[in-house]
């Protein structure tokens, strides 16, 4: 089978996290702009929704009728059409609920491309852990470099403008996916029963003892780690710092230079040891949080770094070294489905009403808030630790990194 190149999965990479930063940083302030700044939590509930859906199909599609190239093509073709749809909804003054209806149908069809470009990636490596870290930091890059093409280059933080860079660059991903050498499933894998098309044989990963750990762990450490985008703006803003989203932005730094610089030792350690750093890294962030004091809670964001790398990264690395090459893409989307779906509408939701309780008079106990938030985060460590076993034998598809 031939291979994309470390060069394509490195432009895909930073193409599809352009085209994210470009809207979803500014996105809130662009819609106060256009009065519909009262939608914002509604948008992001929307985004966790489409999460429990569309992944699982295209997943599903991609290790059954068509490989994962020519889907990513079409999702950020789709993508790039409705994002441009959505800017002419904000820039024409069009009713509020057009635009509302818009950003759902971009959720459902967009929200399969990281799962679908993650499954690029990790296929097209012979040693995954050594060599997926460089090429994924290439979309943190991305998304930075985004963030920044729009605020100081376009000067678009409150305009529709926002929206259209971003379509623009799905755009050119799409375009560029048909540079990729095509992945063809064996005929055998083709959709059968109507369930195939739903990704169901995913969920059956769940009965095996270390991949239902996974799954589990991935969206229970999701929950709290939802507080962190809610709400950390909003302490720092309570503490009078005067550039809270570019204090933020050292959270983006510190995951290019976890990325780059622990990707040389993820081989030397087994996968379970490297997923309890994340989240013992995790805690760390959140103790240091609720000690309400600026150096502390700048020490707890430069964290953000190792716990995506420590985490995140090593739990895709793990469903495609030890869950079966056919189901590689469903459990990709089944991973994405437990934390942008599960874990992040859960945290949203919990986090909101801990926020709520609280605060007094306008007053947020942040102490209070951050701490039972570190708690959790510990017993989920807890539960992993005693639930997870791992094997020392080899996957009969890929290298065992145990």
């Amino acid at each position: 089978m031939p291979r994309a190149s470390k060069l394509q999965i490195s432009v895909l990479m930073f193409l599809h996290a352009f085209a994210l930063g470009a809207y979803v940083v500014p996105l809130p302030t662009v819609m106060a702009a256009y009065g519909l700044g009262d939608h914002v939590t509604l948008v992001l509930i929307m985004a966790s929704l489409a999460a429990f859906i569309s992944p699982l199909i295209f997943g599903s599609l991609a290790d059954r009728k068509f490989g994962p190239e020519p889907l990513l093509g079409i999702v950020t073709l789709g993508a790039g059409v409705l994002m441009v749809t959505g800017s002419l909804c904000l820039s024409q003054h069009w009713r509020h609920p057009a635009f509302l209806i818009v950003m759902a149908a971009y959720f459902l069809w967009a929200s399969p491309g990281w799962g679908l470009l993650t499954s690029i990636g990790l296929m097209n490596l012979s040693d995954p852990q050594r060599e997926f870290a460089p090429l994924r930091v290439w979309a943190t890059i991305g998304f930075m470099v985004g963030i920044a093409f729009v605020s100081f280059v376009m000067k678009a933080d409150r305009s529709a403008s926002s929206f259209l860079v971003s379509g623009g660059f799905f755009l050119m991903e799409s375009v560029f996916c048909l540079t990729l050498p095509r992945t063809r499933p064996p005929e055998s894998a083709a959709p059968k029963r109507l369930r195939d098309y739903f990704g169901w044989d995913a969920w059956q990963l769940l009965r095996e003892r270390d991949h239902c750990m996974i799954f589990l762990t991935t969206a229970l450490f999701s929950i709290p780690l939802a507080a962190f985008y809610l709400y950390t703006s909003k302490h720092l803003d309570s503490l009078k710092v005067e550039h809270p989203a570019g204090v933020l932005s050292l959270a983006q730094v510190a995951e290019v230079v976890s990325m780059l610089g622990i990707a040389t030792i993820m081989k030397r350690f087994r996968l379970k040891w490297l997923i309890l750093a994340g989240m013992t890294c995790g805690i760390l962030r959140y103790a240091f949080f609720s000690s309400n004091l600026f150096t502390f809670i700048v020490a707890g964001i430069s964290l953000h770094g190792l716990i995506f790398t420590l985490f995140t990264m090593t739990t895709q690395i793990y469903v495609e070294q030890r869950v079966p090459h056919q189901l590689r893409n469903q459990a990709q989307a089944l991973l994405l489905l437990m934390t942008g779906g599960i874990g992040n509408l859960s945290g949203y939701l919990i986090s909101a009403w801990w926020f709520t309780q609280c605060t007094s008079k306008q007053i947020t106990d942040w102490s209070k808030f951050w701490s039972a938030l570190t708690v959790s985060i510990v017993l989920v460590a807890i539960f992993f630790l005693v639930g997870y076993h791992g094997q020392k034998h080899s996957h009969p598809t890929r290298p065992e990194p145990e």
